[in-house]
């Protein structure tokens, strides 16, 4: 198989990763968000968006791998770093993404209390992990506008996407990724769109 046809096909990963996400950011502000951690992780609602979550943040991953793959040979070292670090921070959000799914509904039933804590209070683990996943974006956004392959406009849109989803998260306030969102559907549709080239 081609290389530009898996490319292709990792574009196709960002733009439903992208959109999942805006998607489970309406449900969770609709479903989820009024009530406590103990209560929320007990309800079939928590499961599921948990679980595209889990699906989403793979496809985000296919998709970062596609991007950078188009643009490789105009990233040089800085797009490389750049790529690297949004790939440990992306997995790293698959961690606690994992957790959420599986971990804290066993916490809800043993210990619901500390659980309520922790959503006021997340712990250096998650903050560690929020600013590593949106400074490697936005690091990667930067390397994608100087390498002037995608579109100019969505790599700015992941920087400033990237920036404000770590200023709201940290103010904890709701859909804190969507402009980060639409640069990843947009840069994905890009890939999966563009013409077919040989390699």
């Amino acid at each position: 198989m081609r290389t530009n046809i898996l490319i292709r096909w990792g574009g196709l990963a960002a733009l439903f990763a992208g959109i999942l996400s805006i998607i489970i950011e309406i449900v969770f502000v609709a479903t989820l968000r009024q009530q406590a951690f103990s209560v929320a992780a007990l309800t079939s609602s928590w499961s599921v968006l948990y679980a595209v979550s889990l699906v989403m943040l793979m496809l985000l991953m296919l998709g970062l791998i596609a991007l950078f793959a188009r643009q490789s040979q105009k990233m040089h070292a800085f797009g490389v770093a750049a790529f690297v670090i949004a790939t440990i921070g992306t997995m790293l959000i698959f961690g606690f993404a994992w957790v959420m799914l599986f971990i804290f509904p066993v916490m809800a039933e043993e210990i619901p209390a500390f659980l309520d804590a922790m959503a006021t209070q997340p712990g250096i683990g998650l903050a560690l992990s929020l600013i590593l996943v949106t400074i490697g974006w936005f690091l990667f956004g930067l390397a994608s506008l100087r390498a002037k392959v995608l579109p100019t406009a969505s790599a700015w849109m992941i920087m400033l996407g990237a920036l404000l989803a770590l200023i709201l998260n940290t103010m904890q306030l709701p859909f804190s990724w969507v402009i980060f969102d639409v640069g990843v559907i947009w840069m994905g549709w890009w890939l999966w769109s563009e013409p077919r080239r040989e390699t």
